[in-house]
């Protein structure tokens, strides 16, 4: 029930260029018409160093729109993709030109984000789009749930939201944080946490954040410490 498609490659990779301003390699493509008609793209790779890296990508979409000329989709699933720092920003910030595929909604099974910076566990995410193809809306979650973050679209930046049952603080931290919360906004300069805070050694963790990234990352803020366990607190800091 697959059938080889891959004469229909240039067309798609000259598209998704299209939206990402970057170049794209797809290996292989076929239909396939059960258990609903979909394409599916094996090996996808964005960015001339493979910045973005899917393994298998499923598009569904009505029979007539799969073997017509003008393709649309209602949904995308990727799976397993692999993101580096520089394409999580062509995600998030890049520019967007007018699609020349509908492709409904995107979700992603098993992500992962390629950082030597920052370690995160693999996430799915389910991303929704508005008519111009710019995304809206971007929601994040661990596979078990610890970890949930939900993006919106503000122009040229995003409003965060990030909920965790148990965070590890990044960058070196013993630090683990109960119930986090925290609010702020991301842009390409760098991501603003206005109001964070968790619970650790019987007491509370809070404060604001300012995490500025680019060749060299940096942060700063400030946090403040109540009915804290100060002397299991400092070891740790």
């Amino acid at each position: 029930h697959v059938i080889s498609f891959d004469g229909q490659i240039p067309q798609f990779e000259q598209a998704l260029g299209g939206q990402f301003q970057q170049p794209v390699k797809i290996k292989a493509l076929h239909v396939a018409l059960v258990p609903t008609p979909h394409l599916r793209f094996e090996g996808v790779s964005i960015g001339a160093a493979g910045q973005i890296q899917v393994p298998t990508v499923k598009a569904a979409g009505a029979l007539g729109s799969l073997f017509g000329d003008r393709k649309s989709f209602k949904g995308i699933e990727l799976n397993a993709p692999v993101i580096s720092e520089e394409g999580l920003g062509w995600i998030l910030f890049g520019q967007r030109q007018a699609r020349d595929v509908p492709f409904g909604d995107v979700s992603a099974v098993g992500a992962s984000l390629d950082s030597k910076r920052v370690a995160l566990p693999a996430f799915d995410a389910k991303i929704q789009f508005d008519e111009s193809g710019a995304w809206k809306s971007i929601s994040l979650a661990t596979a078990d749930k610890n970890l949930e973050a939900q993006l919106v679209a503000k122009g040229a930046a995003a409003e965060v939201e990030i909920r965790a049952r148990s965070f590890k603080v990044p960058f070196g931290s013993a630090l683990t944080l109960e119930d986090f919360a925290a609010n702020g906004k991301a842009d390409k300069g760098g991501l603003t946490l206005s109001e964070f805070k968790g619970f650790l050694f019987g007491g509370m963790l809070g404060g604001n954040a300012r995490l500025t990234w680019g060749d060299a990352w940096t942060l700063s803020g400030e946090a403040t410490a109540r009915q804290i366990d100060t002397a299991r607190l400092i070891p740790d800091l």
